[in-house]
C-alpha cells in the first residue's frame, strides 16, 4: 500500500481522495495502481512546463517505508495497537 505526499499542499492525502492531512496516521492508503494514476494525474503539467521540473505536485511513498523513515512500526505491527492490555 502507498501513501501520496503532496508537495503543493505540504501534507498527506487522506483516505478516498478527500483532502489533506498533516497527520501520516490519518494518510489514506491507495494502492500502487491508484496511487501511479493520482500522481500522473496531478504531475501531467511537469513533462511539458519547465518550472515545474524542480519537484512533482504529488508523490507516492511505500506506506510501510514511511512509517519506518519516521522511527513509526509498520501497520501491523503490535506496536502499533495503544488499546489498553485486556481490551477487546
Amino acid at each position: 500500500m502507498y501513501l501520496i505526499w503532496s508537495n503543493e499542499h505540504r501534507a498527506w492525502w487522506r483516505p478516498g481522495r478527500q483532502g489533506y492531512t498533516t497527520s501520516i496516521h490519518e494518510a489514506g492508503s491507495y494502492t500502487r495502481e491508484n496511487a501511479l494514476e493520482i500522481c500522473k494525474g496531478a504531475n501531467y503539467n511537469h513533462f511539458f512546463d519547465s518550472r515545474y521540473a524542480y519537484a512533482p505536485n504529488e508523490i507516492m511513498v511505500a506506506r510501510d517505508d514511511a512509517l519506518q523513515s519516521l522511527g513509526l512500526p509498520p501497520i501491523g505491527d503490535p506496536r502499533n495497537d495503544t488499546r489498553p492490555k485486556g481490551a477487546i
